[in-house]
């Protein structure tokens, strides 16, 4: 089974691959097929805005509840060593990336979706699973930039470590991936 958005009527689209399948989605979505709460970690990349864009059609499908999450990842030793106030510093930031991300997400069509946004600072890997456990999502969908090799290596990959270790099912989307989507 493949589930892709569906542009022409602005939803999730299952597509079968064999009769048990066909028996399974019989009627209405089997009760396990329960969507009501998405959490999208967004690092303002392409592959994170088509994560968004998936959010939004799971959303309208299921009538779900969007939480876009972005964390910073703050050198607290250098902001320690300078004059400035920790907090002051985390506001200035926690206000600043508000603002990106609601200009992240205009042009998007978000009616009938609600859509919120979280800021956190720390490990970015940590806060979105700590995320994960608080909020309690029925699915986790991330922008993958798909590195490999030593470029992965020496980085990491947070929609890996998502993946892993995350409470709950997880999608992987990627910037050029099904293009059939004009929300």
């Amino acid at each position: 089974m493949k589930i892709k958005p569906d542009p022409l009527h602005r939803n999730v689209t299952l597509e079968i691959e064999s009769p048990e399948e066909t028996n399974l989605l019989a009627g209405q979505p089997p009760a396990f097929v329960q969507i009501k709460r998405i959490l999208v970690p967004v690092d303002f990349s392409g592959c994170s805005k088509r994560a968004v864009q998936y959010a939004i059609a799971f959303a309208r499908q299921f009538n779900a509840d969007v939480l876009l999450l972005h964390v910073v990842q703050l050198d607290y030793a250098a902001i320690e060593m300078s004059p400035l106030d920790i907090t002051a510093v985390e506001r200035q930031i926690h206000e600043s990336v508000r603002q990106r991300l609601t200009k992240f997400i205009e042009g998007l069509d978000v009616s009938h979706v609600s859509v919120e946004q979280r800021v956190l600072c720390g490990n970015v890997k940590k806060q979105i699973l700590n995320e994960a456990q608080a909020y309690k999502p029925d699915l986790i969908i991330v922008g993958t930039h798909g590195e490999t090799g030593l470029r992965h290596a020496l980085l990491g990959s947070v929609a890996e470590s998502v993946v892993r270790h995350a409470n709950c099912p997880a999608l992987t989307v990627r910037e050029r991936e099904h293009e059939i989507i004009d929300l």
